[in-house]
């Protein structure tokens, strides 16, 4: 990815916010710092951002609902940054609303791959044409994925998968029961600029298997295939 994108970087750790601003300028991208919550509002709603990457500690305006506002008032994608693994799954449900998270200490590669990832599904105008892979993909047993909407639906619930995640199942769906290697899939769904493939797939598809089964899926969905592929299984 590279251009002149405008990105926010909100974390009150000087050292994590300089490596964050360092790598994403890496990326082409303009980038904006701060170290306040409030602040971060305030200069959302003069530069616009893309992207914003989000502390989830902050310590005037707590960071859960800076994302909020954010996700209410402007078209950005989120990337949350947290040290609290129990905190992940609430940051990607509808009542925040981040588009995905890293954890700390941040990673040069994997904040890279997130980052371009993201950057790459900001939202499509409305009069845009439709891709052909933007219909709804009915994969059985009440399991919708609405890639163009970023949504994955089992019967009557909204599953709170992140962008990625919807990707990564959309391009199994797409794939009709054939397998897809780690390679495969990060070259679609990270388009490119992917490093980690094996540890950051493994990571999508384990959420996806996780969040499927936490909305009262029975069916694995995922398998394995010989230790380099996934594939899509039907659900029985």
């Amino acid at each position: 990815m590279t251009g002149n994108g405008r990105v926010l970087v909100v974390e009150d750790e000087p050292d994590t916010q300089s490596l964050i601003a360092l790598v994403l300028e890496g990326l082409g991208l303009d980038v904006t710092a701060t170290d306040s919550g409030v602040e971060a509002l305030e200069l959302a709603a003069t530069l616009d951002p893309d992207l914003v990457t989000l502390d989830l500690n902050l310590p005037d305006l707590d960071g859960t609902e800076v994302c909020r506002r954010l996700r209410a008032e402007r078209r950005a994608q989120v990337l949350m940054i947290t040290a609290r693994d129990g905190d992940i799954d609430d940051l990607v449900d509808e009542r925040v609303g981040a588009h995905d998270y890293l954890s700390k200490p941040v990673s040069v590669k994997e904040l890279r791959a997130r980052a371009t990832a993201l950057q790459a599904r900001l939202v499509v105008p409305s009069d845009a044409p439709a891709r052909a892979g933007d219909a709804p993909l009915d994969l059985g047993s009440g399991l919708v994925v609405r890639a163009a909407e970023q949504q994955v639906v089992l019967g009557e619930q909204t599953v709170p998968l992140t962008p990625i995640e919807v990707e990564v199942l959309a391009t199994l769906a797409r794939r009709k029961g054939e397998p897809c290697s780690r390679q495969e899939l990060a070259a679609s769904v990270w388009a490119g600029e992917f490093v980690e493939s094996d540890y950051l797939v493994d990571v999508a598809v384990g959420g996806i298997r996780t969040k499927l089964r936490r909305a009262g899926s029975r069916a694995r969905w995922i398998d394995a295939v010989d230790g380099t592929s996934y594939v899509l299984r039907p659900a029985v």
